[in-house]
């Protein structure tokens, strides 16, 4: 059985400037986090001047892989959004694991699921405002402990999946008049 799908409508004008505008700040926060991995081991907000203690003695990943990978994802996530189109992103296997690390971060940073709270004051004292999300990218990126960081990755999937289920059926509820 073959299926015919209607063909996207190709855009007769530009892109508007506002949109363009956006679309290069999403890539250049991607990028600026994809060479945080890549290079930094710490001062990432480079709230100090580098030095070596900062840069990491063994690089994760290849810097000229991750731009194209960035601008790929953005532009598609504008194609995907303009036209309802049903898509997948894969990349191979290579150098470029911090571009979609970088990316993940910040949609995560879109829903905002990392608190702006723990990275501006960099955990509070005594890490008191560090979150859940936080805590496992620490320690399976950082501190590169794959395992326990995998865990508690699910475990806050799951915990965000369950609190999304919870609302949706609160509010269907709501709106049938059933709460």
């Amino acid at each position: 059985m073959v299926m015919k799908t209607k063909k996207p409508k190709l855009a007769d004008k530009p892109l508007s400037p506002d949109l363009l505008r956006k679309m290069n700040a999403y890539w250049r926060a991607a990028n600026y986090l994809s060479v945080g991995q890549i290079y930094l081991y710490d001062n990432p907000l480079l709230k100090k001047p580098l030095t070596l203690e900062h840069i990491k003695p063994r690089l994760l990943g290849h810097w000229g892989t991750t731009p194209g990978l960035n601008f790929i994802y953005v532009h598609l996530n504008r194609v995907i959004n303009q036209h309802d189109l049903n898509v997948i992103y894969v990349t191979g296997p290579g150098h470029g694991g911090p571009a979609l690390v970088g990316l993940l971060i910040g949609f995560i940073d879109l829903i905002k699921i990392f608190d702006t709270v723990y990275i501006m004051t960099t955990g509070g004292p005594g890490g008191s405002t560090e979150t859940l999300t936080f805590y496992t990218y620490y320690t399976g990126v950082r501190f590169f402990h794959v395992g326990y960081g995998a865990a508690l990755s699910f475990y806050v999937l799951a915990t965000v999946l369950f609190l999304c289920v919870l609302l949706v059926r609160v509010s269907g509820r709501r709106e049938e008049g059933v709460a």
